[in-house]
């Protein structure tokens, strides 16, 4: 009977551990809807960027598929802008860090792009270097006077 006690305890013990939920922690959210927030994992002090964005959806927090988490982003209005009827996100999508050029010298390298991001879907829908500078109509992206991205 002890053992059965034991062996018990021993299973309730790792059963609870199993379940222990880590908070994530957040370098900076931005609010979408009451339901819906825009989150970065991650800041780079030096360069002033965010990193490894999530959403989170009624509680659940997921990556963005198709969004390099190596990719930085600011989060001024600028960098990102969310869509009239909240279904789309464009969010920057820079690439920057150093180049090695010898042992002693290295050199910043700066990629610049953006992306579009659906947001029901987690998944990124868009991307480009041309048309980063523009504003949302609707779900459409308009740059230079031109529908770049029309979303449902």
């Amino acid at each position: 009977m002890r053992y059965l006690l034991y062996i018990t305890l021993l299973i309730f013990s790792l059963s609870c551990v199993g379940t222990t939920i880590k908070p994530v922690p957040i370098a900076n959210k931005l609010k979408i809807t009451d339901q819906i927030e825009l989150i970065f994992l991650t800041y780079n002090e030096e360069f002033n960027l965010y990193s490894d964005p999530r959403l989170i959806k009624n509680g659940v927090t997921s990556k963005i598929k198709g969004y390099d988490d190596d990719q930085y982003t600011g989060i001024d209005s600028i960098d990102i802008k969310i869509s009239e009827n909240k279904h789309y996100v464009k969010m920057d999508a820079i690439i920057k860090g150093y180049v090695e050029i010898s042992d002693n010298e290295r050199m910043l390298h700066e990629n610049y792009q953006c992306v579009i991001i659906d947001i029901k879907k987690s998944k990124v829908v868009w991307s480009g270097v041309q048309m980063c500078d523009g504003e949302w109509k609707d779900n459409q992206w308009i740059s230079h006077e031109q529908v770049e991205f029309n979303g449902k």
